[in-house]
Parts: structure tokens; sequence; C-alpha cells
């Protein structure tokens, strides 16, 4: 058995974050190509992001168990894995999405709450100007900077440990000698 002091770090946060980063990286430039294909509120950019968040989740937690950790993970280590990853993924595309509508196209915001109230107008017709006044102001709390850096945290956090928790069971491999880990 090897001394301890030979071994390699295996610290779970710092290959987290390595992949949380290139998720996040990655989830910039699928949001930059919706955008600049003018498909940024299309239902699809959700479905890739959270399928990018998914193959880096695998990619990430099978480099880690096979290169860092000798080839075997508890299922607990690797959900860990999975949810701190995605937290960082979370935390880089919503400090983009924050810089985004704050500082580079707040008008887009705008165009966002116009269609939000066309929206409403068109699935209730026969709305008052007060109740439009009430959802409009209340959408307008919604739709900040701050609370899509904050949705988008919470939102890559919550998708990826529901992935986690299922790529954990699959990814998987305890040591029988119980001389990993």
């Amino acid at each position: 058995m090897e001394n301890i002091e030979n071994q390699k770090p295996k610290a779970v946060g710092k290959y987290a974050l390595q992949y949380g980063v290139m998720a996040g990286i990655i989830l910039i430039i699928v949001s930059i190509i919706y955008y600049i294909s003018g498909q940024q509120q299309h239902w699809s950019a959700s479905v890739v992001s959270y399928l990018v968040l998914l193959g880096v989740i695998i990619h990430g937690l099978r480099t880690y168990r096979d290169e860092i950790l000798e080839g075997f993970i508890s299922y607990g280590k690797a959900l860990g894995f999975g949810v701190l990853l995605s937290l960082f993924a979370g935390i880089i595309s919503g400090l983009y999405a924050f810089v985004f509508f704050k500082f580079i196209n707040p008008e887009a915001l705008q165009t966002m709450l116009i269609e939000a109230e066309q929206t409403v107008i068109e699935r209730n017709p026969n709305i008052s100007d007060q109740e439009l006044d009430m959802a409009m102001g209340i959408t307008r709390v919604i739709m900040n900077p701050y609370s899509f850096f904050i949705t988008s945290i919470f939102s890559m956090t919550f998708f990826g440990t529901i992935f986690s928790l299922i790529v954990a069971a699959i990814f998987k491999k305890e040591d029988t000698m119980g001389i990993k880990e």
C-alpha cells in the first residue's frame, strides 16, 4: 500500500470546479449562439443547456473516477462531484446572464417584458388594466439581472442534482478491497 504522503490529491472540489468551469463556458457559448441566431427564447435553448450539463457531468465523473481515483468511486462522492460541478456551472452561467442583461444588452430584458405583456393579453383578452399592471409589476420584479443570476444557480444545481443522482448510480464503483478512497 502506498504511503499517504505519496498519493495524488483527490479532493472532489478541485475537479468539480474544473469541470464546472468547463460546463459554464460551454453554456455561455451555447447562449451566445442562440442569441446571435435570434433564438435566445426558443425552448430548445434550455434543452441544449441541460444536455450540455448532463454531458459534462458524465465526462467529468468518468474522468475523475478513472484517472484520479484509480477506477473507484462511492455513490456519495460521485453524487457530490456532480452537484458541485452543477453549482459551479450555474454560478458561471449566472454571472454571464447577469453581465449580459445588466451591461451588454439591457434592451433584451425590455423586449422580454414587452413580449410577456403581449402574452398575458393574448391569453386573457378581458384582463383589466389594473390586473395587467399588477401582473407586469410582478414580472418586472422576477425578470431582472439579479434574479437571472440566482435562478441560473438554482436551476443548474437542481437539474444537476437530479442528473447526478442517476449518473452516480451508474458510475459508482466500490473498491471491494477497501483500499481506495
